[in-house]
């Protein structure tokens, strides 16, 4: 085999290893100043993590695993202001969304990401 073709498939198997396939990509939602949520991105063992910036009402995320594309989960936050809350691990996370949730009013969801 010649030194550049070497050279080629060793630069390849250097940039995969830099720059993570499409999948990998995290999602990220939030309601300016209430609440955050993201997804970690570890691929069979995805967990969602929601942040909550605001002191009155409690939070949520809610999100679909692939594994389970009808069913929406839903993740709290009631820890309180500056704190974030983790989902155990599972499939894949496609999409999400994060709201802050109120008794007698419509919740104060991000709206669906991914």
């Amino acid at each position: 085999m010649s030194r550049r073709v070497k050279f080629v498939g060793g630069a390849l198997l250097a940039l995969s290893l830099t720059f993570p396939a499409a999948e990998a990509t995290a999602l990220y939602a939030q309601v300016r100043g209430k609440v955050s949520g993201w997804n970690t991105t570890g691929g069979s063992h995805d967990t969602i993590k929601v942040k909550d910036w605001a002191e009155r009402q409690w939070v949520k995320g809610e999100y679909k695993r692939r594994s389970s594309a009808n069913t929406k989960r839903t993740l709290w936050n009631k820890s309180g202001k500056g704190r974030t809350v983790e989902s155990g691990p599972g499939s894949k996370i496609f999409t999400l969304q994060v709201c802050e949730e109120y008794n007698h009013s419509p919740d104060k969801c991000s709206g669906w990401v991914g």
